[in-house]
């Protein structure tokens, strides 16, 4: 009996164990969700002249992720200048009791440097940082800014050696893709189709995962053509390549 019972109890241990590891990947999952949303939201509400990075007191932003900047939106109300008015509706919790019950009210903004003159009523909608409070008539209210054009920081070394080195692993990369598409097109090529002798013929040409090699490519061109590989006939003819010479393989 305690034997059944220390190994129900191991197996439910077992059990409580994993899910944290479940509920952290869930909420890692969630959060790419979300965040790929933002993205989407953000990007479909940038100010009206495009442009990505922008400048707020001399610091230049990417506003696609700065996570200090947020998506306005409402309805103009007044402009003034370089400043406009909009009002947004907001939900208020007024439940009293069991009953649940919201209230609508409005809310203003104040916006700055808008790339755009709305007129009143257009409904608009922006990526803007917020920096402080405005003073309309009286009354406080949040104060936003749209930012000025911007070209992209410059790098720092560290990013620029980051750069670097990801450039350098990517044509890595390419390389030995290209190397074991070729490796595999040369075994399938001996008996193989029209369509393979023909992508080997091309790296050959193209020195893709080997050297150069034209008298080879034109070889696989003409093995291609004799399969009646149309492609293959029309870059012959593009080499003027006549299908009477022959080379033999010699990867």
């Amino acid at each position: 009996m305690k034997t059944q019972i220390s190994i129900v109890m191991s197996f439910f241990c077992m059990l409580a164990a994993q899910l944290p590891a479940q509920d952290s990947e869930n909420q890692y999952e969630q959060r790419q969700y979300e965040s790929k949303l933002e993205l989407e939201l953000r990007s479909r509400n940038l100010p009206p002249d495009g442009a990505i990075f922008r400048s707020v007191n001399g610091q230049t932003y990417n506003i696609l992720y700065a996570k200090t900047w947020q998506v306005i939106r409402g309805q103009v109300q007044i402009e003034s200048g370089d400043i406009i008015i909009i009002e947004d509706r907001a939900f208020e919790d007024v439940t009293e009791q069991s009953l649940p019950s919201f209230e609508q009210h409005p809310v203003y903004y104040a916006l700055q440097h808008y790339s755009a003159n709305p007129t009143a009523g257009t409904t608009i909608g922006v990526v803007a940082l917020r920096i402080g409070n405005y003073d309309w008539n009286g009354t406080p209210i949040e104060f936003y800014d749209c930012g000025l054009p911007s070209s992209p920081p410059p790098q720092t070394p560290e990013q620029i050696a980051a750069s670097k080195r990801q450039a350098v692993l990517e044509q890595e990369r390419i390389m030995e893709s290209q190397t074991n598409a070729f490796r595999w097109l040369l075994l399938k090529s001996t008996n193989g189709s029209a369509s393979d002798q023909y992508d080997l013929a091309l790296h050959y040409l193209n020195g893709q995962g080997c050297e150069t090699n034209r008298q080879q490519a034109i070889f696989w061109l003409k093995e291609s053509a004799s399969q009646d590989g149309v492609e293959a006939s029309n870059k012959l003819a593009s080499l003027n390549a006549k299908p009477t010479q022959a080379a033999s393989p010699n990867p």
